[in-house]
């Protein structure tokens, strides 16, 4: 996903509870469920929070030429034979266009860079 074009990328939810959901310019998202995440960015962006409900929030991060430098997620079964390899499967689908989905809750951190 290196320097994949980003719309917005939204962590809603509650602390025990949270997605972190990854809009691409093409379209294409991908969603993980995550307890822990860090952004990091060279680029100018705009972070906006808004009350969902009572008890989540959405947290929204966008900006012009906004690009995915690098990411990172922990699999915690990744020495696992059927679920390493499913995960890593998984993980490299989001490359392409689409609606993905890891499946398992996991730390996530992203850099962002600014492309032109």
């Amino acid at each position: 996903m290196s320097n994949k074009p980003v719309r917005e990328i939204v962590y809603a939810g509650n602390g025990k509870d949270a997605e972190l959901t990854i809009t691409c310019s093409d379209g294409s998202t991908g969603t993980v469920a995550s307890r822990h995440v860090l952004i990091s960015s060279t680029a100018p962006m705009q972070l906006t929070i808004s009350s969902l409900d009572d008890l989540n929030l959405a947290v929204r991060i966008s900006g012009l030429g906004l690009a995915i430098a690098a990411g990172r997620v922990a699999n915690y079964d990744a020495d696992d034979e059927e679920f390493g390899a499913r995960f890593r499967d998984d993980v490299a689908q989001w490359a392409e266009p689409g609606c993905h989905d890891l499946g398992i809750v996991t730390p996530v951190e992203l850099e962002l860079t600014a492309i032109e």
